[in-house]
């Protein structure tokens, strides 16, 4: 797919010119445009005895509001610095409520962009994305620079519904790259499996015109996901493409997971779907 109408979210607060920067890279590649939205969370209310809940919390809301007013005019003069620009917004989430109206919103996208998580609060609004929005989800590294994105990519390949649909969605990038790597881990399977599951969906790559190339690791000790960024740094491949949660989410939660640990920690930018 095109991703030529593209949303950048952006956490009040932190420091995200990456986020930004990503999405006007995007654009300019697809001659498209970006609209940024804004968002900041109410903090919790801690009750105690004496408080009067009502004024207090006036000025908290006074406070968070104006805080992501500035963060809001910052936003709109970071992305009029490259034009084409769409609509700037923001939104303020009570303490407790669900990130559920910001999925909505991106539904309205061919793409999303967002920070990779650096708190537990962060993950649970890119998780909230991923899982509701039916778009696919571009996380960016703290330390990205601009750069082409797509012209050196892995797919990080198991034959599941969510890398199917993320090797769909990532169409586009996949046709101006140089080099698509085929990249197979999987510790509960043998050398053999993992090779002919990769050689199917190469195999379906080149009658789409594509010439990828296959790669079969093992962990040798490491997690997945810690393979499959190492392979990624020693190709200086600038994008990896996978399937977000193949696990439930709940099972991702409690036990860790691929998904959440490439989520964490990814030094290059991950295209995601669900």
């Amino acid at each position: 797919m095109k991703f030529r109408d593209i949303l950048a979210i952006v956490v009040s607060g932190a420091p995200e010119t990456n986020v930004v920067a990503m999405a006007q890279q995007l654009a300019e590649q697809n001659s498209g445009r970006v609209s940024g939205l804004m968002v900041a969370r109410m903090p919790a209310l801690i009750m105690t005895e004496g408080w009067v809940a009502s004024p207090v919390w006036e000025n908290i809301r006074e406070h968070a509001q104006a805080g992501l007013d500035a963060d809001l005019d910052q936003l709109r003069r970071r992305l009029s610095t490259q034009a084409p620009v769409g609509s700037v917004e923001s939104v303020l989430l009570e303490d407790g409520q669900s990130s559920s109206s910001i999925a909505i919103r991106a539904r309205h996208y061919d793409l999303v962009v967002m920070n990779r998580p650096e708190t537990d609060g962060q993950q649970r609004l890119v998780e909230s994305v991923l899982f509701d929005s039916g778009r696919p989800v571009m996380l960016v590294p703290p330390k990205w620079t601009p750069c082409p994105i797509g012209r050196n990519v892995i797919v990080s390949w198991t034959p599941t519904r969510e890398a199917s649909r993320a090797l769909n969605d990532a169409d586009d990038l996949l046709s101006g790259a140089y080099l698509v790597t085929i990249l197979t881990v999987d510790m509960d399977r043998t050398e053999s499996d993992c090779r002919n599951a990769g050689g199917e969906i190469a195999a379906h790559l080149a009658r789409r015109g594509l010439s990828p190339r296959t790669c079969v690791i093992a962990p040798v000790g490491r997690t997945e996901a810690k393979a499959v960024l190492d392979h990624a740094a020693a190709i200086e491949a600038d994008l990896i493409v996978m399937g977000g949660f193949g696990n439930s989410r709940m099972s991702e939660f409690i036990f860790g997971g691929m998904s959440r640990e490439m989520i964490r920690t990814a030094s290059l930018p991950i295209l995601l779907a669900h």
